[in-house]
């Protein structure tokens, strides 16, 4: 039977180009040394010989066969398989040519439209087979071949399409073209597509209504793309037929309309090169009809091409919007839906193909209209449309077939007619299908339908082969109801949908495919999502980096759009502030289709990894708010206008969770620690607010590893150590966020939350410099052990055991400049909260005597030599430290409010009472006389301030017995006693 031959060749030629492509990818990406490829070479002009002189040539065969063994393995054996596959074609293409006397597509378009099929991919096979690698080498480089495909290969390797043409000249090429030229002819009617959606073939109301006056037409738009592809072949492998007025007419029509081909893949034919290759025999008035033919269509197909793609994408548009009302409609929409999608994907493909193509050797390049063959805005939309088809298809497959099943079972087969009925056979045949039909119902099997059609076919094959003429009535009416019975097949239905919506091809022309998608993501982005859709569900699983490209390009786009989209809404905030009149730019208007496209939007399953759209726009939202943040506190912007900012752009994407969206982001950018991580804290406040504390910590490069500094705001100046040279954290500087004025703005964009964080963060801050401390006191406890064991020592000797004084300095500035960094942070945020504007009233800050009470520990005995310690640094003496001081007596002012209670000195007991107090009184004295008259003045103001705690402090340094002067009393009397001296000396 022939439909079922053709079938099977056609599925055995399918998977053969597949086989093909497999076997000689290996060979196309091949580097082989100079001297294999030398051997390759002299193999292939010796074809089929295989002489080999040298012992050298045998080494490297050896060699080449080790390496590149199961790929040739495989070449020879598809070239087997294709061998066999062409005999059997070609059988079959002499003996249809030959055997029926009637060859038109009328007689059954179906059918014959499965035979050209079958004569196209015998083409393209041969074509692939011979242009993507060397053959004959590699065939030679194979080993022995058998007389068949020696012979094969000597007339189809190098010029496949002379071979064609000497093989289809005599018997097949007549008849075959005829049925070429017929098959055009009969669908050139439904070629201009504006004309026919001005006379109403596209009327979706009245076709809702189950009327469908022009069903055939969309039967003829399914052959469109495939029409044009047998009429290039026709004219490539016979070009004497072109001399025919219909051959030449078809050719004109079609050959005008495109100059590249498709013929496996990314393999793609310059039709009007090898046409005029062909042509060359032929007369010279046919040449320049062909010439003119090829300036017509890379001059103006494309302006052709994008009236059929805007065509396209209203019959698309309108499609998508009827199905989103009520997908039962889709049951009589049937044949215009799939037809509509078929035409959108011919011109899907007819756009790669042409966007980046060669203008043809033979003609100059002014002919070339390239700017008319490039328009990523329709290529853009025509894929987010068939994705959208798609999906508003993929559930409603049972609609289409129920539809067509209870059409079946409401229609008669007509009577056979008299002068068919003389035929025993026939009438068999048709008695045999009348049940078929009459036994259908919304529950009839597939298996039925394609009987039913499978009979038909062998009565249109028996009366072509016989000459026997039947009513046209009676065929029109048959051919009907064959088209309904394969409409009402499931299988067909979804084969056809996956046919015409599928993109595969998109993998193999990626800049095309990059250019569409960044027109999406820059004016239109909730295409953005039906496009990443589709390339999800047709790349292949090799196209993985282009998977990657295109996330990438998405992720930056989203960027761009998200900040473009602020900008305008900030600018129209204001001019609404002033009073001016302003409208909104084009992506804060794309803002509210994107949100809808997210919210629907499922997971985009890529060939190496699952990505979700609404995850990566967070990234993108993320990554948006956080330059904007850093951008306001880095600046020195008032909280007033930093508030407005952030009021924007809360409502600028107020269909996202903001917050949520961002979190992830920012806690890569912040280092969270494993308390962090613990607490479980994934907020933007919080993450914003650990961001800022490492900006407000120096990390001055140190050779004993202590811990920064953090920057705070003094009265005069920046707390810092002279000389220190801090680096700047992602472009910024430290000391431009710790003004009040900043500080403020941060406790703006934070909150509570963020402030609570804050405040943890500095508590941390703070109980890794009293660790430190401690170490330090351990250091001293063991200096005076030693100083007391030894009464002859000297207190100077104590002094060098203790530990560094500049390290005691530095932790004791590090305690006191985050405890005014928390005090800065209190006081912004009741300035904050005093704000007009402020939304909410941010809590107290913590009890930080309390917290770091809870950590510290109680083993502080040598709290006052600690103090005098402090002042013995030359810290003290540089006149520009002098800012410093405020922190110090901060830190010390901490320290005795947290160990009051248990401060109590049990000196060892080799150390005296007397040489503790003797050791004390000489640093404190010697710390005080080298110190300048500024500092003397500045520790009276301190010491005149801790007064209150004067008795808790010397009953807790020392028992009563063995001193009755408060150390800080006797600061104070030293300093004023000193002061004196110094007023003495300068008079003097």
């Amino acid at each position: 039977m022939l439909s079922s031959q053709l079938a099977y060749l056609q599925a055995h030629g399918d998977d053969l180009v597949g086989r093909l492509r497999r076997a000689m990818a290996p060979l196309v990406t091949a580097s082989l040394p100079p001297e294999m490829d030398r051997l390759r070479k002299t193999l292939a002009k010796a074809f089929p010989g295989r002489v080999l002189d040298k012992e050298k040539d045998v080494e490297l065969l050896a060699q080449a066969k080790a390496s590149l063994g199961p790929a040739l393995h495989e070449l020879h054996t598809a070239t087997l398989m294709l061998l066999d596959w062409k005999l059997a074609v070609v059988d079959v293409l002499r003996s249809v040519c030959v055997d029926l006397s009637i060859l038109h597509f009328g007689v059954h378009p179906v059918l014959m439209a499965s035979f050209l099929q079958l004569f196209a991919t015998y083409v393209k096979l041969h074509v692939l087979w011979a242009t993507q690698v060397d053959v004959r080498g590699y065939l030679g480089l194979n080993g022995a071949l058998d007389h068949g495909v020696e012979s094969f290969v000597l007339c189809f390797a190098d010029h496949p399409w002379r071979a064609l043409q000497a093989e289809l000249k005599d018997e097949i090429a007549p008849k075959l073209c005829s049925l070429v030229w017929s098959a055009y002819e009969a669908t050139a009617g439904s070629r201009d597509l504006l004309a026919l959606r001005n006379q109403g073939f596209f009327d979706l109301e009245k076709a809702a209504t189950g009327v469908l006056d022009h069903a055939a037409v969309y039967d003829h738009l399914l052959y469109h793309d495939a029409i044009d592809e047998w009429v290039v072949l026709a004219a490539l492998t016979c070009p004497q037929e072109l001399v025919q007025p219909r051959g030449m007419a078809a050719f004109d029509a079609v050959g005008s309309t495109l100059f590249g081909l498709v013929l496996a893949e990314d393999l793609t034919l310059s039709v009007h090169e090898v046409v005029a290759d062909a042509a060359k025999l032929l007369d010279a008035k046919l040449k320049k009809l062909l010439r003119r033919i090829a300036k017509r269509a890379t001059s103006g197909s494309g302006y052709r091409h994008a009236d059929r793609r805007a065509f396209c994408i209203w019959s698309l548009s309108s499609v998508v919007h009827l199905l989103a009302l009520d997908t039962s409609l889709l049951g009589p929409l049937y044949p215009m839906v799939l037809a509509m999608t078929h035409v959108a994907r011919a011109e899907v493909q007819w756009y790669v193909v042409h966007a980046y193509q060669a203008t043809p050797a033979h003609l100059k390049a002014k002919h070339h209209a390239k700017a008319s063959f490039l328009d990523p805005r329709q290529l853009a939309l025509l894929i987010s449309l068939l994705q959208r088809v798609e999906a508003a298809t993929r559930s409603s497959h049972s609609v289409v077939e129920v539809h067509y099943k209870t059409m079946l079972a409401s229609c008669k087969v007509p009577d056979v007619p008299a002068d068919a009925a003389v035929d025993p056979r026939v009438v068999e045949i048709l008695t045999a299908t009348r049940p078929l039909v009459a036994s259908v119902n919304a529950a009839g099997s597939d298996h039925a339908l394609d009987d039913f059609s499978a009979n038909w076919a062998k009565v249109v094959v028996y009366w072509s082969c016989s000459g026997v003429t039947v009513d046209e009535p009676f065929v029109a009416a048959m051919h009907a109801v064959d088209a309904n019975a394969r409409r009402a097949n499931r299988l067909r239905i979804a084969a056809s949908f996956a046919r015409a919506t599928n993109l595969g091809l998109l993998a193999h022309y990626p800049a095309s495919l990059r250019s569409a998608f960044a027109y999406a993501i820059a004016h239109e982005p909730a295409r953005t999502v039906d496009v990443m859709q589709a390339v999800a569900t047709s790349l292949p699983s090799h196209a993985g980096d282009l998977a990657t490209r295109l996330v990438d390009d998405w992720r930056g786009g989203l960027e761009g759009l998200l900040r473009s989209a602020y900008e305008q809404a900030l600018a129209l905030a204001i001019a609404q502030r002033d009073g001016a009149t302003a409208s909104g730019g084009r992506a804060l208007q794309a803002l509210p289709q994107l949100f809808v496209a997210l919210q629907t939007a499922n997971a985009v399953v890529l060939p190496a990894s699952t990505l979700d759209p609404s995850a990566l726009f967070g990234e993108a939202m993320s990554s948006v708010l956080a330059s904007l943040l850093r951008d306001m506190v880095a600046a020195l912007t008032p909280p007033q206008t930093m508030q407005m900012r952030l009021q924007v752009f809360r409502e600028c994407f107020a269909r996202y969770d903001v917050g949520h969206g961002i979190a992830l982001q920012l806690q890569r950018e912040c280092a969270m620690s494993n308390e962090d991580v613990h607490r479980g804290n994934d907020r933007f406040a919080l993450a914003m607010a650990r961001l800022y504390l490492r900006f407000l910590t120096a990390l001055a490069p140190t050779d004993d590893g202590a811990v920064g500094v953090p920057f705070v705001w003094l009265v005069d100046g920046y707390a810092r150590r002279d000389g220190a040279v801090y680096r700047k954290l992602d472009g910024l500087d430290a000391n431009d966020l710790a003004t009040p004025l900043q500080l403020q703005a941060l406790v703006t964009v934070v909150g509570a939350e963020g402030c609570r964080v804050l405040y943890a963060g500095i508590l941390d801050f703070v109980r890794q410099h009293i660790s430190q401390l401690q170490h330090c006191l351990s250091l001293d406890r063991d200096a005076l052990v030693e100083f007391g064991k030894s009464l002859l020592s000297s207190p100077k000797t104590a002094v060098k055991r203790m530990a560094t004084l500049d390290k005691v300095t530095h932790h004791m500035a590090a305690i006191g400049h985050a405890m005014h960094l928390c005090t800065s942070l209190n006081m912004a945020s009741q300035a904050v909260a005093a704000s007009p504007m402020s939304t909410r009233r941010q809590k107290d800050a913590p009890d930080v005597v309390a917290a770091v009470q809870l950590f510290a520990g109680d083993d502080w005995t040598l709290l006052p030599l600690l103090l005098s310690a402090a002042m013995t640094s030359a810290y003290w003496k540089d006149p520009q430290a002098m800012h410093g001081a405020m922190a110090v007596a901060s830190a010390q002012l901490l320290l005795l409010r947290v160990f009051r209670p248990p401060l109590v000195v049990p000196l060892p007991r080799h150390v005296s009472p007397t040489h503790a107090i003797e050791t004390f009184v000489y640093v404190l004295a010697t710390t005080l006389l080298t110190l300048q008259p500024s500092m003397l003045s500045y520790l009276g103001v301190v010491v005149a301030d801790e007064r209150s705690i004067d008795g808790a402090f010397l009953s807790a340094v020392v028992p009563p017995a063995v001193i009755t002067v408060s150390p800080i009393h006797l600061v104070g009397e030293l300093t004023v006693h000193l002061g004196r001296r110094d007023e003495t000396r300068v008079a003097n």
